[in-house]
């Protein structure tokens, strides 16, 4: 289990496209199956945060 990263939400939309995104971009890097959900999980906390659909911006979530 991996607690979410708490935030204010303000719009959920593009928030799945995120994590997916964020898990195809990290796979090629790691396979340690907890460091990808804490950066899928990151990611969504992230684009929740933002008004309407927003890009990834890496080093936003990495210093999350």
């Amino acid at each position: 289990h991996i607690p979410a990263t708490p935030v204010e939400v303000v719009d959920v939309c593009g928030a799945g496209d995120g994590v997916i995104s964020m898990l195809a971009l990290a796979i090629n890097t790691t396979s340690d199956l907890t460091l990808l959900g804490k950066l899928a999980n990151k990611t969504g906390s992230y684009i929740c945060s933002k008004p309407g659909v927003c890009p990834l911006h890496l080093p936003a979530i990495l210093t999350k």
